[in-house]
């Protein structure tokens, strides 16, 4: 019997809740798609693309469990997936908004989790490993902690009794529970899956909507699924429908909703028919514009109420612009997990190398088969080249035998390609998910291999190379195996490369052969290098053939032995050697300082396929950008001027694909950037609170050094001061509580609570409280605290004041005691209580997206002044 997740269960307080809204979205699938569906399904190529979505809007709120439905091809797939991000909103018209902001794909990836139609699972793992692995992938944890976690996930998901069985084994609930807890090892603060009903029993398929129903309201996420016409049971456990008929929406809102929709409308209920499979069957007279009396709406809206706001929201509204929930850091740091929004991968690059290679290794030693089928390969090809060229003493036999060896070799070792298919899909949804790096996945796939094919390497070596006759040294020998297991790796780099690149594996062998036979033809084997044509010379130094090739001659008959190796007798002159190894090796064009550099080249191959398999796999990480986010300022435009002074300018700038606004200052690189400059940089970079201006990153072009930070859209306070003459005592006090937080977070000094006062009494009387007819006047009202009180002002304010303005330091009012004056105390904010903001005292500074080794770097090569400085 499956559990639900417990109540009981400790989680962040602080975990960030979405909204997601959907304005006029558009979809056409590509052309070379809808080419490829059409012409197979109807011979009809009319149309270059096929509208999927067709202006849709819609929303998900956290807390509830939203079902997608429709009818088979109405785009419910794709509509979750640019919900997901999977597909780039700048491929959609219309916008993806989180809470009101454009969609930035690379950061909600990692804050979600998709669950896709297909279980994109491992096969051989255990149920217990799979989470295993996709915990220490996913956690900034220690292996304790994260198998700790996995143990209690499995228990929540009700997989106990099948914790140690592999994945090939369990029933189709029991693995689509599996798909589901690896997308939730992180917490994610979002769900979406696609139809994870689909093949399942009645039973199972209800299992699995309680299991989700119960994730959004006990834990308060989102969770967003498809459905193929769910029955009376599963809707009673949604929260909302969204019914899609071609691309648009015909419904969206409880099930009580549809029905009143329905009866409205003139279409009658049958009974023992639930109201979605009725209104599926009559789509045609479901008009998405039709309504209902709003007395009927209000009543339905009552009976199926969302999670409301609480007072802080409300309260804190009647401000407008300058609310604290403005701030997009209170946002990112109260209300989600403890790593905010900001990208950092859970492990380190040799961290994720080591987990994955571990994972990969798994998968290897329980593919027995394959071992087997491989050694035995290699082992029989050894034996049977060895007995058909044994002790061949001609040149051309043991030539023969070099080039049959290179084709064996280069042509068999595929066995990667269809291993690489199926983890193709499980890599993309890792990925994206913002799992790890596609560059360790490339890197750990390339060490499994390593001692796999040394191994067969051996096996072919040791039988061949002796029954052949070869040279009998065994540094010669040991050449030779060398040789072969980079063969091998250089094939199998080559096969992950075109792995990469291809949909199919009948498709990549078609092309790996293609290819290989050229790499053949053009190996200097049939026709030599002086005899190719000069356009087609380039193929020659491309051969993967080419290198091998050279240094199996350079091991038979390069070094002084081998060049003296007697390859052919003249008749004439009594048996004189007429043509030797060294003869062989210039007609080849072969010279002896090449037996390393060869070797040299073969792994330069090596790490130019799979680092091209990498680049090729690049798009499908979302968060790869990240890499180059540092120095591009290419993607912000400027907005306007804010300001400028003696070091630099401050400019609005907006990012041209997010449309997120950011205020940047443009300090000019040279002396200028100074120790100071850089103290405060690391300073202000390392505070995270909403009530501080947030330093987000640093950039660096070449004529400036920028600092990004948060733009705070409501002004100066000062001058709104001066624009209102003053604020009500209400609106001073909300100012003034957001104040003292801020400073309350960043030190405690006397001459702040001081400072902190007078911006209190300019805010409530409009004017500075120690003003006089001049300086000294000014001067002798400050030192002894004179300053006059208006009559609008309310006793306990005035109390405050009189201890926030005494001469003596010892004796003058604290922070921690102004957080407890009534006065302070009065509509104070919930996000403003002395609970929730302790929680900012525990932000790492390491969430920033620059690590202060970054940090420091950009700042000392911004010291440099550069050659073009007037640019």
């Amino acid at each position: 019997m499956m559990e639900s997740p417990s109540s009981n269960t400790p989680r962040d307080p602080r975990r960030r809740k979405y909204h997601i809204q959907a304005e006029c979205l558009s979809y056409d699938l590509p052309t070379s798609y809808c080419t490829r569906q059409l012409c197979r399904s109807h011979g009809d190529c009319s149309t270059s693309s096929r509208s999927v979505l067709k202006n849709v809007s819609c929303e998900a709120l956290p807390g509830e469990l939203t079902a997608v439905v429709g009818p088979s091809g109405s785009g419910k797939t794709s509509l979750l997936a640019v919900l997901a991000g999977l597909i780039h909103p700048s491929r959609v018209s219309g916008q993806v908004l989180v809470d009101g902001r454009p969609m930035e794909v690379s950061r909600f990836c990692r804050v979600s989790g998709y669950v896709a139609q297909e279980d994109t699972l491992f096969p051989l793992l255990t149920v217990e490993e799979t989470l295993a692995y996709s915990a220490r992938l996913r956690l900034r944890a220690t292996t304790r902690e994260a198998a700790a976690h996995v143990q209690e996930l499995i228990k929540e998901l009700g997989l106990d009794h099948v914790a140690g069985s592999r994945v090939s084994g369990v029933s189709g609930g029991e693995r689509r529970r599996v798909s589901i807890g690896a997308q939730l090892v992180h917490d994610p603060a979002v769900l979406f899956l696609d139809e994870p009903t689909t093949g399942l029993d009645s039973a199972a398929a209800l299992h699995i909507v309680k299991l989700l129903r119960s994730m959004a309201v006990v834990q308060g996420k989102m969770v967003v699924t498809t459905l193929h016409q769910p029955g009376f049971r599963i809707l009673e456990l949604l929260h909302r429908l969204l019914l899609i008929h071609g691309g648009s929406v015909r419904h969206q809102g409880p099930i009580s909703l549809l029905e009143s929709r329905l009866k409205h409308s003139g279409r009658c209920i049958p009974p023992h028919v639930n109201a979605l499979e009725f209104a599926m069957d009559a789509l045609d007279f479901l008009d998405s514009k039709l309504t209902v009396p709003e007395s009927n709406t209000a009543a339905i809206r009552n009976s199926n109420p969302s999670s409301k706001e609480d007072n802080f929201h409300y309260a804190s509204s009647r401000l407008g612009e300058i609310s604290i929930l403005s701030s997009p850091l209170f946002i990112k740091i109260l209300n989600s997990s403890k790593k905010g929004d900001k990208f950092h991968y859970a492990n380190s690059r040799l961290g994720e190398i080591s987990i994955l290679a571990g994972r990969c290794f798994t998968n290897a030693a329980r593919t027995r088969e394959l071992f087997a089928a491989k050694a035995l390969q290699t082992l029989a090809a050894g034996l049977v080249l060895g007995t058909i060229f044994m002790d061949a003493n001609d040149p051309e036999a043991k030539i023969g035998f070099f080039a049959f060896t290179l084709t064996f070799l280069l042509s068999s070792t595929k066995e990667g390609l269809p291993i690489f298919l199926r983890e193709r899909r499980i890599l993309e949804i890792e990925t994206r998910r913002g799992a790890y790096r596609v560059s360790s996945y490339v890197a750990a796939d390339a060490l499994v291999f390593f001692p796999f094919l040394l191994a067969a390497a051996v096996l072919y070596a040791a039988p061949a190379y002796w029954l052949v006759g070869l040279r009998g040294e065994t540094s010669n020998f040991l050449y030779f195996v060398v040789v072969v297991w980079l063969v091998m790796l250089t094939a199998n780099s080559f096969v992950a490369c075109f792995g990469a690149l291809v949909p199919s594996y009948i498709m990549g062998s078609s092309v790996a052969a293609g290819v290989m036979g050229a790499f053949f033809l053009f190996s200097g084997y049939f026709i030599s290098k002086d005899r190719i044509p000069k356009y087609w010379i380039f193929a020659h130094y491309l051969s993967l053939f080419k290198y091998p090739f050279e240094a199996m001659l350079l091991n038979e008959y390069g070094g002084e032995k081998g060049r003296k190796q007697c390859l052919s007798r003249g008749v004439i002159h009594g048996g004189d050697c007429v043509f030797d190894g060294g003869m062989l090796l210039r007609q080849q064009g072969v010279e002896e300082s090449q037996r390393w550099s060869h070797v040299g080249v073969m792994l330069g191959f090596i790490a130019a396929y799979r680092l091209l398999c990498c680049l090729i796999l690049l798009p499908i990480d979302p968060h790869c950008c990240c890499c180059f986010e540092k120095s591009s300022m290419e993607r912000y435009e400027i907005v306007k001027t804010l300001g400028s002074g003696e070091f630099g300018v401050a400019r609005m700038m907006k990012n041209k694909k997010t449309g997120e606004v950011l205020a940047m200052m443009f300090f000019r690189r040279g002396e200028k950037i100074d120790k100071d400059l850089e103290r405060e940089i690391i300073n202000r970079m390392s505070l995270f609170h909403p009530n501080v201006i947030q330093f987000e990153k640093l950039l660096l072009t070449p004529t400036h050094l920028v600092i990004a930070m948060e733009y705070a859209g409501g002004g100066e306070l000062y001058p709104r001061i001066e624009l209102c003459q003053r604020f009500t005592e209400d609106e001073s006090r909300y100012f003034f509580q957001q104040l003292i937080n801020a400073v309350s977070y960043c030190h405690f000094k006397m001459a702040d609570v001081w400072s902190c006062g007078v911006t209190l009494y300019t805010m409530l009387v409009g004017k500075f409280p120690f003003d006089g007819s001049g300086i000294a006047d000014t001067y002798q009202n400050i030192v002894s605290a004179n300053y006059p009180i208006p009559k609008l002002v309310t006793e306990s304010c005035k109390d405050l004041l009189s201890r926030i303005f005494v001469v003596d330091p010892s004796k003058r009012i604290t922070i921690a005691e102004i957080k407890k004056h009534p006065w302070f105390l009065r509509l104070l904010p919930q996000a403003m209580t002395e609970e929730v903001q302790m929680r900012f005292y525990h932000c790492e500074p390491d969430e920033a997206l620059q690590s202060l080794e970054e940090i420091k770097m950009l700042i000392e090569e911004a010291r440099t002044i550069p050659p073009w400085p007037h640019l």
